[in-house]
C-alpha cells in the first residue's frame, strides 16, 4: 500500500464530480480495491467552502493546534 490514510480527488464541479465516479468507480472494484474507502471525492466549490468557514476560526485553529 502507499502508507496514506486518505485520497482526495478535487475536480472542478460537480457535474465532473459525477463523471469522475463513474470513471474511476469500475477501477476501484478491481485493481485499486485497497484504496476504495481511502478516496473522497471533492468539488472545487466544497474546497472553497470549507476554507471560507474555516478562515472565521482561524485564530481559535491556531491556538488549538500549537504543540
Amino acid at each position: 500500500m502507499w502508507n496514506c490514510e486518505q485520497l482526495y480527488l478535487v475536480v472542478s464541479d460537480e457535474a465532473k464530480a459525477s463523471r469522475v465516479m463513474n470513471l474511476v468507480e469500475p477501477r476501484l472494484r478491481a485493481s485499486f480495491a485497497k484504496i476504495k474507502d481511502r478516496l473522497t471525492v471533492l468539488g472545487y466549490e466544497d474546497i472553497v467552502n470549507l476554507h471560507s468557514s474555516l478562515e472565521k476560526w482561524k485564530d481559535l485553529l491556531a491556538k488549538l493546534s500549537r504543540r
